[in-house]
């Protein structure tokens, strides 16, 4: 059975959307393949996992905690509609209202900083200085080495590289 994304696409352009409010008010459908939230304002999915479902330590147990490269690795280890995964980049206010609404938890995401330089290492964005868009909490970046941190509030924060956290 043919699952690609074309045929997916083929499959929603054949529904229609009929309702019998009369208050004439704004609607909007959203539509999910598979376990990722799409956004059209970005063109990008969202998935958020915990970390003990995706990190493992030697071995292969899970871990309670990944460190940012652990996390990196792990998103680098997905994949969803024949593209790789990667940690959230977050390049606009467009992107933080997204974060917020759709993935509505902390974790890590694909900022890291050597020396100072903060840049995004993940995503469409890697390689490139965070400069147009910033959304550091008050007193933030407070490391010069470290990787960046994700808050429900939108907020971000620079965290030792050898941190564990719970979730990504």
């Amino acid at each position: 059975q043919d699952k690609s994304l074309e045929k997916f696409t083929e499959a929603l352009n054949k529904v229609s959307f009929a309702t019998t409010s009369a208050a004439g008010n704004p609607r909007g459908i959203t539509w999910n393949y598979g376990q990722g939230v799409y956004d059209a304002r970005t063109g990008h999915y969202y998935r958020y996992y915990v970390s003990n479902t995706v990190c493992q330590a030697a071995g292969g147990t899970k871990k309670a905690g990944c460190t940012w490269e652990d996390a990196k690795q792990a998103c680098a280890a997905k994949s969803f509609l024949g593209a790789s995964g990667y940690l959230m980049t977050v390049s606009s206010e467009t992107e933080t209202e997204v974060a917020r609404g759709k993935v509505a938890a902390e974790g890590w995401m694909g900022a890291s900083a050597t020396g100072g330089a903060w840049q995004w290492s993940t995503g469409p964005d890697a390689g490139t200085g965070i400069t147009s868009y910033e959304n550091w909490m008050a007193g933030e970046p407070s490391a010069t080495t470290g990787d960046g941190y994700f808050f429900p509030n939108g907020e971000w924060s620079s965290v030792a590289k050898t941190s564990e956290k719970a979730v990504l």
